[in-house]
């Protein structure tokens, strides 16, 4: 559970900082020169492809973590209940929820770019990565909810 909550953690940040991202390309939000809210726009991203990263790496290690477990328990004829292959494949979806969020991410960056420039694409990409991240992390903490439930029952 530390792995998928690592992925939460990280994937939070993400969204933060994409929200972050977007309302520093609005002129109106800090009340500066439009150039310095690009600027934060552009750091704001950066920090967002990071966290995407990470909570991406995190939500496939905990579903390459769960195979093995899954794998074992198959191997040693333990029987495995309906919540462990449900958060297994809950892993797995999170997992591609956040790769194609963490590439939407590093679009958006590249729309930042002189040579993309492009606000409009940038915040699209962005809005459609934070929704995606958002759904990694949400399917990462049923996860969570689902082992520690499946651990509780385990332990009575």
């Amino acid at each position: 559970m530390l792995v998928e909550s690592l992925s939460a953690i990280f994937g939070i940040i993400g969204i933060t900082t994409g929200i972050l991202s977007i309302l520093a390309l609005k002129p109106h939000i800090w009340i500066r020169p439009l150039i310095e809210g690009e600027t934060d726009s552009f750091i704001f991203t950066s920090i967002t492809v990071l966290f995407d990263f990470l909570s991406t790496f995190f939500a496939g290690f905990a579903w390459i973590i769960g195979t093995k477990i899954v794998n074992q328990k198959i191997k040693d004829k333990i029987t495995i209940s309906k919540k462990e292959k449900m958060a297994n494949k809950m892993d797995l979806t999170s997992f591609f929820f956040g790769l194609v969020g963490w590439i939407l991410s590093i679009l958006s960056l590249l729309f930042l770019f002189d040579f993309m420039k492009d606000d409009f694409a940038s915040e699209v990409a962005t809005i459609i990565s934070v929704i995606l991240d958002a759904t990694s992390a949400s399917l990462v903490i049923a996860v969570i909810f689902i082992l520690n439930s499946e651990n509780k029952k385990k332990s009575i």
